[in-house]
Formats: structure tokens, sequence, C-alpha cells
């Protein structure tokens, strides 16, 4: 996974000189580091198939081989995008590998695509604004492109404090938790270890650390 340490955003937010203090506990040294807060943006990093799509949004179909065919579409307000024949497609809060799928059948009713080739891919990705709270060194509000996941936005808050969680960073929406997940699992792999997208004015909570045990 390509990463790009963008300068002037971290200058933006002040953060492009911090320096924070020596890590207690296992992982936070993943954090500590000022080259660790980094931004993936459109133009060096392509969104993952666990990309969540949103309004705003710009997707590409192609089509090649032995039927021929390029669109571009931006899904509107309503999460929706129109293809060819008038056809309305919802892909709101879809991945982009559900989308491909989607669009595929869709494009199947109307072009025969035996012999061809078809992908779906996003060219063009939206902005959203989320809020980084609890045990963080940095938080704040960040307007940020949306292909960046909910680590990316942690390591630009700093990451947990001292005292911070590292195993059960929550995902607030509409005042209700929607997803959790361990920095633990996405560091080192383990079992559901998939990256999590946030949607416009979601909140990224990190608690207070829970039980810890002390190997001497």
């Amino acid at each position: 996974r390509e990463q790009v340490l963008l300068r002037t955003e971290l200058q933006k937010y002040g953060l492009a000189n911090k320096e924070l203090p020596q890590p207690v506990i296992f992982g936070q040294e993943y954090f500590r580091n000022p080259s660790m807060r980094t931004l993936n943006t459109p133009s060096d990093v392509a969104p993952s198939e666990f990309y969540v799509l949103g309004s705003g949004d710009q997707i590409q179909v192609d089509i090649w081989g032995r039927a021929g065919y390029s669109g571009n579409y931006t899904v509107d307000d309503k999460g929706f995008v129109t293809i060819p024949k008038k056809q309305r497609i919802f892909v709101k809060g879809k991945t982009l590998s559900q989308v491909r799928s989607l669009i595929r059948s869709r494009f199947a009713q109307i072009v025969n695509l035996s012999g061809s080739n078809f992908n779906v891919s996003v060219s063009n990705t939206r902005s959203i604004t989320v809020h980084v709270t609890g045990e963080v060194f940095y938080p704040g509000t960040y307007t940020l492109p949306a292909l960046n996941s909910a680590f990316n936005i942690l390591t630009i808050a700093g990451g947990p404090t001292n005292i911070g969680s590292l195993r059960e960073v929550l995902v607030q929406r509409g005042g209700v938790i929607v997803d959790t997940f361990d920095l633990y699992k996405y560091l080192f792999g383990g079992a559901g270890n998939t990256e999590i997208f946030l949607q416009n004015n979601d909140y990224l909570i990190v608690p207070t650390v829970s039980r810890l045990v002390q190997i001497n």
C-alpha cells in the first residue's frame, strides 16, 4: 500500500514538525514517527477494492476486446449513477468491488460482453470531513480525500496517546457506533484485516486503554 507524505497538508494543521513522546505500549511506535503521518491522494494511490463510494465520486467504465466502450460517471447527491439507456444504479455506500459487479450486470443487458474485458475504477474521489476525538494527540476536524482509511486518518492525528487504546478504535456515524477496528490486526495482519473507510461527518474515537500485560 503506497502512501505519500503531504507536507503542505500537515503544515495546514500545524503538525509538520511536531514530535511525540516515547511510546509505552507496543504498537504506539508506528505513530510516533512524523514520517508516518501520511495521506493518500488520488494522483498517487488508486482506491482499494474495499473503498466505499459516495456522492461526488467519479467512476470510469471501460470495455475492450470484441466490444468497446468508455464512460465516466459521477455519483449524484442521491447516490446514483446513470449509465446508457437511462439506467440508474444506486452505488452509494457500496464497495468498489460490489459496484463493479453491479454495473457489469447492468451493462450485460445492453452490451454483449462475451469476448470482452470489463472494468470499473474510481477516476476521482470526493473529499470528506472527519472528526477525530478521544485519546489522540491532535484531536480535531480534518478535511481530506475519502480514499484514506481510518488508519491513515488516525496517523494524521498523531495516533493514540500513552493511555489510548490500540485495540478498539470506534467509528461513529449519526450518533451511532457503526464499526470498530483493532490496530494490531491492521499493523500485523490477522483475521478480518480489512481497511475501514469513513463517510462525511463521521467521528473517529479512540477510547482509553483497557487491560494491559507487562513482561519483564
